[in-house]
């Protein structure tokens, strides 16, 4: 058995009210887990991430982009698994805010998570308290 300790931990729920999409993001000694849990369905689906230091601070620095209006800088010429970062904005009411999605080279696991802009910042810093 492997026991895993945390050091900072969050959970994030999707923008939409109808949306059961949750994140759970915790800060471990060697880097993040992201934990996607999508509960839209009869059986819920949830997908483990695993990042290391550099790729947590990666995403915050793409977060931090979207946020500050410049492109994220996406890595697209990696071979999956990949996570991209991605502005988005919705109708009515409008609103503006912040995309994070797994391509995992099979539709059928990826996902989307959509947050505010405000989500966005604190999931930014809290990828950020992984460097030590």
């Amino acid at each position: 058995m492997k026991v895993i300790h945390t050091t900072k931990s969050a959970i994030y729920r999707s923008w939409e009210e109808y949306d059961k999409t949750t994140l759970i993001v915790a800060i471990t000694e060697d880097g993040a887990s992201l934990h996607h849990i999508d509960s839209n369905y009869t059986n819920a689906e949830s997908t483990l991430l695993q990042l290391s230091v550099p790729q947590a601070l990666d995403v915050a620095e793409r977060i931090q982009r979207v946020l500050r209006g410049e492109p994220p800088k996406n890595p697209i010429d990696q071979p999956a698994p990949q996570l991209f970062v991605a502005p988005i904005t919705d109708g009515d009411p409008y609103r503006e805010g912040v995309r994070v999605s797994l391509s995992n080279g099979n539709w059928m696991r990826d996902f989307n998570f959509n947050m505010t802009t405000e989500t966005a910042q604190a999931l930014a810093k809290l990828l950020q308290s992984a460097q030590k």
